[in-house]
């Protein structure tokens, strides 16, 4: 019953209602409808005028007009704006698909609500592809991977992160557009970095980074070749556009028949994966290489400060810390203290290689750019268990490729390694990979469902041994100690440096030779010390070690000259590639000096600073826990990898790193011979516990309490038995142990 109804006869009655602004309200007085005060009773119909003022009683203006386009049943929205009528002739005729309603249709601009940068708004033309399917999908891509595992607030997508670049790379083409409007910087320029930003991650695949992971095992293995995302998100954009009958010409105010739009397109395509100096301008963009700046925004092959950099550190660290702010740097201060620069002139006085600059005194926070990214590396995207995660999500994906079948664009059926090169199917693939995985009937995918079912309950491969750190700086020959690249002499025994090793790294500088060490090199070196040789061959049949190597750098690499010597060193100076100004550095006539200047890390302060700008550790697992062996337990898989890789460590003069982690953590009954797990290194653990503490080792020809036999069941194919599959292939270690064995030295180290 309607407020004001004086019985239950009137429920049968139609209700008399009018419009507002309100949306629609029955047909009272608006004092009661909004305060329920005693007032006269008025019945408002749609012909009547309403009453504005001391009574005055006019026609509401422009009432009737709107009234007469909106239909009976329009119940106007209190949370958005009425969107206009949609008809069929909106639709592009001639399209791809023929397609009714906001198909092909303009879009107008829209307010977003973004959890980083509060209420901003995006143009249409971004809302046109918003509205797509291909975008949409990154709704279901989490933005950190395997991290959800440790933060289970790591939930965010790659949909809200592209959203945020895209708002951000805005923001920085209106500011250096009005700053400079020199520059010649035009609406066009501006909707083409908004829409790289929009863009500049379509071509992610589940679970973010990882799936480009295992992209590149498969190309190792010959399943398939190369793939990166970047080119798919290209080619994502020119598809959902063409697919999606955008009218990308009307944002540009051009022509459909005009070239200029598709130079525009091209422009913003080609900002997405960015352009390094050594590359030529290409000829296609619609401008010239005046403009080469706005290449430094979304991607800055440069020294990687762009605004992709700024959002997702923001936003991680809001997502998984809870921080509403992180320490040490302000988005927008940085931002608003750019400034485009030109580093030379040409004999005819013509300036070159424009780039975006910093003010001097944001030096320290770009440095705290650099330091977030590397605590997040060190305490998320890194994290011992995100790794560990993602590397057995690679594992399902795997062994899954080779007889797991998806849907093409012409329903043939597709690999998941093919899927990844055809953007049809592509688009279609996200987290739920692993769903239709765990759903599919097909036959092969045993392996797959079993480490399923391992990661569904936290029974992840177990860390063996401690983490090693790898050395970074070259060696003196004489005490081993770490010496500094400018160092003339050991600052421990005071041998001259002249002498000390190194390896040329890909662009030809030179490293210490630890630096230069790869997970294969390292697999290898730790299983030709494993023994006995009965347990290193049964290691290998299994495929049951893996070698992960976390590098962490502060940006881009340098050169540097040797003391002594006339080659360089390759060193890792966060603020070498960033071109600083000063606004204070004015000439006679008041006018700001427009010259570059570069700072180092040895002017800045140094109780700020990291005390290292790279570092590599070195973490092993072990897949399957092998053989029980209780009345024997120095055969187990764990305790042989443990031995050796104590023994790769000292005998390459490395060092345990502490501090960053406890020990691996013992769960699911590791304490209780009650809860075991089956045939993984917590069982091993456990049978081994039983056998030392609890006396007979507990009965393996029956499920444990707690356990269903068909887990039992799969837990035990993961055994001594399992094929071989994962980051490091059993003929390449079988290969590298082999030409290890005859060297003394660990890899030259």
């Amino acid at each position: 019953m309607l407020r004001g109804s004086d019985s239950d006869d009137d429920d049968d009655k139609p209700v008399k209602r009018r419009r507002s602004s309100l949306g629609t309200l029955p047909t009272q007085s608006v004092a009661e409808v909004s305060f329920g005060e005693s007032a006269q009773q008025h019945e408002y119909s749609d012909d009547e005028d309403l009453g504005y003022g001391n009574g005055a009683s006019h026609q509401a203006p422009g009432w009737s007009d709107y009234k007469n386009t909106v239909e009976e049943d329009f119940m106007c929205s209190q949370t958005d704006n009425p969107a206009p009528p949609r008809t069929p002739h909106d639709a592009r005729a001639g399209g791809a698909h023929e397609m009714q309603g906001e198909f092909g249709r303009k879009r107008h601009p829209k307010s977003i609500q973004d959890r980083v940068h509060g209420q901003i708004q995006l143009d249409g033309l971004l809302v046109a592809v918003m509205d797509t399917a291909e975008f949409q999908r990154l709704d279901r891509i989490k933005q950190l991977g395997g991290c959800v595992y440790v933060y289970p607030s790591a939930t965010h997508t790659r949909k809200e992160h592209s959203i945020g670049v895209a708002y951000l790379a805005g923001y920085m083409a209106r500011h250096l557009q009005c700053e400079q409007p020199e520059l010649g910087i035009d609406a066009a320029d501006v909707l083409c970095v908004e829409l790289a930003g929009l863009a500049h991650d379509l071509g992610h695949g589940p679970f973010s980074h990882m799936f480009e992971t295992f992209m590149k095992l498969q190309e190792k293995a010959g399943a398939t070749h190369h793939w990166e995302h970047e080119p798919m998100s290209e080619k994502l954009l020119r598809q959902l556009i063409e697919r999606n009958c955008i009218p990308i010409w009307e944002y540009f105010d051009e022509s459909e028949g005009s070239p200029l739009w598709r130079q525009h397109l091209n422009f913003a395509v080609n900002l997405i994966s960015g352009l390094s100096p050594e590359k030529t301008w290409p000829t296609d963009l619609g401008r010239g290489p005046e403009k080469r700046f706005l290449f430094d925004i979304v991607s800055n092959a440069r020294n990687g400060i762009d605004v992709d950099k700024l959002d997702y550190l923001v936003r991680d660290s809001m997502a998984c810390f809870g921080s509403p702010k992180p320490p040490g740097f302000d988005i927008y201060r940085i931002i608003k203290g750019s400034r485009v620069l030109f580093r030379d002139t040409n004999a005819d006085g013509r300036r070159l290689y424009p780039e975006v600059c910093f003010q001097a005194k944001n030096a320290l926070e770009l440095s705290e750019v650099y330091t977030l990214r590397a605590k997040l590396h060190r305490q998320l995207y890194q994290h011992r268990i995100a790794n560990v995660a993602e590397s057995m999500i690679t594992d399902i994906l795997l062994a899954a490729d080779a007889d797991f079948r998806l849907r093409g664009p012409d329903g043939h059926p597709l690999k998941l390694s093919e899927a990844a090169h055809n953007p049809a199917a592509f688009s279609r693939l996200t987290d739920s990979i692993l769903d239709a995985i765990d759903l599919s009937m097909s036959d092969g995918l045993e392996q797959a469902h079993d480490l399923l079912e391992r990661l569904k309950r936290r029974d992840f491969y177990c860390q063996v041994g401690k983490e090693i750190s790898l050395a970074t700086l070259p060696r003196c020959v004489k005490c081993g100690n770490e010496t500094r690249i400018e160092a003339r002499y050991c600052s421990e025994c005071g041998t001259s440096t002249a002498t000390r090793k190194s390896v040329p790294d890909k662009s030809g500088f030179a490293i210490a030779p630890t630096e230069a060490i790869t997970e294969a090199s390292a697999a290898a070196e730790i299983l030709k010390r494993c023994e006995p040789p009965s347990v290193r061959d049964e290691i290998i049949a299994a495929n049951a070690l893996l070698v992960k190597i976390v590098k962490i750098s502060h940006g881009k690499s340098m050169p540097r000259d040797d003391p002594h010597l006339g080659f360089k060193w390759a060193v890792y100076d966060p603020l070498a590639h960033i071109g600083f100004y000063n606004p204070k550095d004015v000439d006679e006539h008041g006018r700001m000096r427009e010259r570059i200047f570069w700072l180092t890390k040895e002017k800045l302060p140094g109780d700020v600073l990291p005390s290292a700008y790279v570092t590599l550790t070195l973490f092993c697992y072990l897949r399957s826990a092998g053989p029980c062996r209780p009345d024997d337990p120095e055969l187990t898989w764990s305790h042989s990898i443990t031995k050796a890789i104590q023994s790769f460590r000292d005998e390459s003069k490395l060092v345990d790193q502490e501090g960053t982690s406890n020990c691996p953590t013992p769960s699911h009954g590791q304490h209780t011979h009650e809860r075991s797990v089956g045939n993984t290194p917590r069982a091993s653990a456990l049978s081994l516990s039983a056998a030392r503490g609890h006396g007979a080792a507990h009965d393996r020809s029956r499920p444990p309490t707690g356990e269903r036999p068909s887990q039992r069941a799969h837990s035990q194919r993961l055994g001594s038995h399992s094929q071989p599959f994962g980051s490091q292939s059993l003929e390449g270690i079988r290969e590298e142990s082999q030409q290890s064995s005859g060297s003394s030295a660990p890899n030259q180290l």
